[in-house]
């Protein structure tokens, strides 16, 4: 059980404002007060928008899933509740049967200077210009390995975001697109994927790694060995990304302060079955 849900903002990208105020009335019918320092952010839309909130806010978000009919429209897959079952979850939210669910969130710094955090993945990737990033990856920790690599770029993910860009080599089947492809995590850990390498060699050893996993106490550096068109991705509010130059060092470490989900899941079935 939960604190009694009283205040909530809703929020939606710029293509769903008639839907975002349709559902702004659906809650205040219901009780509910509108505020800009809410108990509670409803977020309408897809796996993309709630990333964006979930690393720009630290309050807790209810992710409402908005599935598109287009075949390259998001699936929506943290989202915890379909937009039809809304109307039934303002009632569990309004009397506590929920709960939180806490998910690490990664801290990208350029130069010591915080860039943003995310409950996903950050990625260092080529931008605009042709050719392949020459990359060196060091990790600090409980392992410690420096990989030099040629490549589109790196992921470095959570287990939340692992079913995500981090998953594109379990997609490669053949010569098709295995579209249920999907990569795992175990909690306390963390992923670093190369996107599409042509090269990777491990100092001291003659391994070729493409996709590994660290413990989540393991501080990652990523430095460009020769200057190229590279952006960092997944933090901040910049959707164009962060540029990155050969003098510049990206580290990414556990933020300290983890994402907060709010879950109806096993609340919303009980409240089912008593129907």
């Amino acid at each position: 059980m939960g604190t009694p849900i009283r205040s909530v903002k809703v929020v939606s990208d710029g293509r769903r404002q008639k839907l975002k105020q349709e559902t702004e009335e659906l809650l205040v019918r219901h009780g509910l007060k509108l505020s800009n320092n809410p108990q509670l952010i409803i977020v309408l839309g897809g796996d993309g928008l709630f990333s964006y909130y979930a690393r720009t806010t630290d309050l807790p978000l209810l992710f409402v899933g908005l599935r598109g009919k287009e075949p390259t429209a998001s699936r929506a897959f943290l989202a915890d509740i379909e937009y039809s079952e809304l109307e039934d979850a303002i009632e569990l939210l309004k009397s506590g049967r929920y709960r939180l669910e806490f998910h690490p969130r990664l801290h990208a710094l350029v130069n010591g200077k915080s860039k943003g955090t995310s409950m996903t993945d950050v990625y260092l990737e080529k931008a605009r210009e042709p050719g392949c990033l020459r990359m060196r990856v060091e990790v600090y920790g409980p392992v410690n390995y420096i990989d030099f690599v040629i490549a589109n770029g790196v992921i470095v993910t959570t287990p939340l975001g692992a079913s995500g860009y981090y998953s594109y080599p379990d997609r490669i089947s053949g010569d098709e697109v295995n579209v249920k492809g999907r990569a795992y995590l175990p909690a306390g850990s963390l992923g670093i994927s190369y996107i599409l390498p042509t090269y990777t060699l491990r100092q001291g050893s003659n391994t070729h790694p493409l996709r590994y996993s660290i413990p989540d106490s393991c501080t990652v550096v990523l430095k460009l060995l020769r200057e190229g068109d590279a952006r960092l991705y997944g933090v901040g509010k910049a959707f164009r990304g962060y540029p990155v130059g050969m003098d510049d060092v990206v580290s990414i470490t556990l933020y300290d302060k983890p994402a907060m989900l709010v879950r109806l899941g096993l609340e919303r079935l009980d409240a089912n079955k008593n129907k």
